[in-house]
Order: structure tokens, then C-alpha cells, then sequence
């Protein structure tokens, strides 16, 4: 199948992939033969197994990587959609993989040049995967949900952004350089703007959340 399964052991991307032709780690020197885009799919995947909260995730009593390992059984990245989305096949989430995907310009978690990073497809991923579980987007517009309480895929996603802003390994979280903060500040800018613009039965937070010591 034309599938990255999500295995421990490693990840193999079959889908037409942007980095074609150029290895940047290879089988010769340690690691799997791989392109950019394969490697930071694992990357991305590999960072949940390592994520440690100092507060259990508000909608399962599972680790963050076994909650995600549970939901769905793999994900393709793909180039020739417009949208990721769940679930094709049945219980595979479909990630876009085009010039704008963070899959396909950087390296790094969240990286200053482009305002974000890999963090925030790892966050796609718990997007789409909650859809897996039959919770679809409630709004009339067919793209947010109704309320917080329903605990769609932008309630989870506003949560994992949160608790990544502000339950994270602090260790894990810390910014290079001369803010330390400035990834978890990033994260929960994130977290309050899904809160505030992607439910339509709820107002606006006043005020919003800060950041806890």
C-alpha cells in the first residue's frame, strides 16, 4: 500500500514525494535511506512518542503517542490534494505535502523564518486523527465546530497546543537564543486563536490565557 505506517520502527513514505532524488540520511551511515520529507514525517511522528505532560490531555487518559497510535492506523502524505483530511483508506489520515507544507521547508520544530515548523503538523496529525473517532466539524460551514464541550478535532487541537505551550518538558520546549519562552509564547498565540475563531456557538475569551510560569 502507498502508506506511512505509524510503527516505531521507522517510517516509509510511498506517495510522490517533493524531495525525491536526494538522500539526506542513508542506510550507509546509520539510519534508513531517506529524503527530507521522509525524514521529518518520522521526525514529526517520533516527537509524540517523547513528549512528556506534567498534565494528562483532556481528551484521553492515554500518553499522546498512544492515544494517536489507537485512533488511526497510518497516514499518507500526498501532493496531489489541496486539503489533509481523514480518512482515505478507512482509518488513514491524508496529509498535504506541497511547496507550503512545512514537511517540505524546514528541518526544525518551529523554525523563526517561517513562523512555524514542525510542531504544527505533528498538531495536524492529532487534528485529523480525532476525526477517526467520528467527530466530524459541526458549524454550517462544515469547517468548525460548535463548541469546546463536543471535543472535536479543533477542541483537541486547541488543547495539544495549549498543554505543548504550557505542560510540555520544559527542556523540550525551550527556544534557542535569548527567549526561552518564544516557542511556548508561539504555541499558545496558536491555542488562542483556534479557541476564538473556530467555534461558532461560543464567544470570545476575555481575556485569553497566558502563559503559566
Amino acid at each position: 500500500e502507498r502508506l506511512f505506517r505509524v510503527e516505531p520502527s521507522g517510517a516509509v513514505v510511498n506517495e510522490p514525494d517533493p524531495t525525491a532524488g536526494q538522500l539526506v540520511c542513508t542506510a550507509a551511515a546509520g539510519s534508513a535511506d531517506l529524503t527530507a520529507i521522509q525524514k521529518r514525517a518520522y521526525q514529526s511522528v517520533l516527537v509524540m512518542r517523547l513528549m512528556n505532560f506534567s498534565q494528562p490531555l483532556p481528551w484521553t487518559n492515554l500518553q499522546l503517542y498512544d492515544w494517536f497510535v489507537s485512533t488511526i492506523d497510518g497516514i499518507r502524505f500526498r501532493d496531489d490534494v489541496e486539503f489533509s483530511h481523514c480518512c482515505d483508506p478507512t482509518s488513514v489520515i491524508n496529509i498535504q505535502v506541497r511547496e507550503n507544507s512545512y514537511l517540505a521547508i524546514t528541518d526544525r520544530f518551529l523554525d523563526p523564518n517561517f513562523g512555524g515548523g514542525l510542531v504544527f503538523t505533528t498538531v495536524l496529525y492529532v487534528h485529523e486523527a480525532r476525526h477517526n473517532a467520528g467527530l466530524g466539524h459541526t458549524c454550517p460551514d462544515g469547517a468548525d465546530d460548535k463548541t469546546m464541550a463536543e471535543m472535536g478535532a479543533w477542541a483537541v487541537q486547541y488543547y495539544i497546543q495549549t498543554w505543548l505551550a504550557q505542560y510540555a518538558d520544559r527542556a523540550f520546549i525551550q527556544a534557542p537564543g535569548l527567549d526561552p519562552d518564544a516557542y511556548r509564547r508561539v504555541l499558545l498565540d496558536e491555542a488562542n486563536y483556534v479557541r476564538n475563531n473556530r467555534f461558532c456557538e461560543e464567544p470570545l475569551l476575555d481575556p485569553l490565557p497566558t502563559l503559566i510560569p
